[in-house]
């Protein structure tokens, strides 16, 4: 990956600003209750929201930090966001699949496919080396995943320090709202990088 870009992505998510997060707010149609000893108001529906071992939807998640009303305990927000780090990675498994299908044929036209002969006449494929497709690949992993691990001990030491609800709140919504800027940005890159590529198929070092 271009280092200025990585390096861009791992700004703090404060320098991100003018982050609007419209459709947020839970309906007027609401029920009180109490979990892990905070009290909170929902939505009424079939939701159990104190179950954190099921994954929350989007809309589960806003539901459920837009109500808070007390400030739960540091293990409590520990948890949610588990369901926030499942929530960025929903749907971008797609987005990889498509881009390794676009650049399928780059591959298996210009890169080194390696043959074992056991046989004159048949030849054994022991081994498919797709050298810059598994490394973009691994490019997208590297800055997701680094992503991940930053902002979790941003997270962990907001929580630990006793901030806000609603601080805590905005971390959250600011953090998927750049995620979902990354993963796109990452996407773009990468399949630019290819289209590049089929353009010119000799220059293999782009």
């Amino acid at each position: 990956m271009d280092g200025g870009v990585y390096h861009i992505y791992r700004r703090k998510l404060s320098e991100l600003k003018n982050v609007e997060h419209s459709g947020l707010r839970g309906s007027n149609n609401e029920v009180y209750l109490k979990y892990n000893g905070v009290r909170t108001k929902k939505k009424c529906n079939n939701i159990n929201y104190n179950d954190l071992s099921k994954q929350f939807t989007l809309e589960e998640l806003h539901t459920v930090l837009d109500n808070l009303e007390e400030r739960p305990s540091n293990e409590y927000f520990y948890g949610i966001w588990n369901h926030v780090l499942g929530i960025t990675k929903e749907r971008f498994g797609d987005k990889v699949k498509y881009l390794w299908l676009y650049i399928e044929d780059y591959l298996k036209k210009y890169e080194y496919q390696c043959y074992h002969v056991w046989d004159p006449l048949n030849l054994i494929c022991v081994n498919t080396k797709y050298r810059r497709g598994y490394k973009s690949m691994h490019d997208i992993g590297v800055a997701l995943s680094s992503t991940d691990r930053n902002c979790t001990l941003n997270f962990f030491g907001l929580v630990k320090d006793g901030a806000s609800i609603d601080i805590i709140k905005n971390y959250i919504y600011v953090f998927i709202k750049y995620y979902d800027i990354l993963k796109l940005d990452l996407y773009n890159e990468h399949k630019n990088i290819f289209t590049e590529r089929m353009k010119n198929p000799k220059r293999l070092e782009i």
